[in-house]
């Protein structure tokens, strides 16, 4: 950091290196939410960023960041099945100072469920950001009804799969929009 007639300059670099969600759980959110101590993972964060320019006049900094969790695995006490997840996801702000954001790839699956998803939004903290996705979604409902046995469901069949594609404005998304 360089202080310089109203401005600073920053120049600076971070990073998570495989930050297991498993210690953060055993050392920080048991303690708050008492539901976190059934989850069990294998899953590791790793996140790198760069800021660089001048903060203040006006100007913000070029940031740049970057988020990895590769293929992990998550279960809970109270479910039946694991879940496999990955994410990569990054974030950063263009040449004009708008800051956007983008999910690279985020994949889940479990037993009778596979989901992929893409997506992301330009100008984020705009008046009314752009969000854009494309996915995959499909489930075996026999086989998710069988992940929550106490639910009391006697017997469901059936396939759901959708391809998902789609271009919505922040100012668009309300709970009438999507009930149409």
């Amino acid at each position: 950091l360089k202080r310089t007639s109203g401005q600073t300059l920053i120049d600076s670099r971070f990073s998570i290196d495989q930050c297991r969600i498993e210690d953060i759980l055993d050392g920080f959110a048991r303690n708050l939410i008492p539901e976190a101590d059934k989850i069990k993972t294998d899953a590791v964060i790793s996140m790198q960023g760069v800021c660089t320019g001048l903060l203040g006049k006006g100007s913000i900094p070029s940031i740049d960041i970057s988020l990895d969790i590769p293929d992990s695995y998550i279960s809970h006490k109270d479910i039946g099945q694991s879940l496999r997840i990955s994410l990569e996801a990054s974030a950063g702000t263009d040449d004009s100072g708008k800051a956007n954001a983008r999910i690279n790839r985020l994949e889940a699956n479990t037993y009778g469920l596979d989901f992929s998803l893409t997506g992301g939004s330009d100008d984020i903290l705009g008046e009314d950001p752009l969000i854009d996705m494309d996915g995959y979604l499909s489930a075996e409902i026999s086989q998710l009804a069988t992940l929550f046995p106490d639910i009391g469901i006697a017997s469901a069949k059936g396939k759901i799969s959708a391809d998902l594609e789609g271009r919505i404005s922040l100012s668009q998304i309300s709970v009438y929009n999507f009930a149409q």
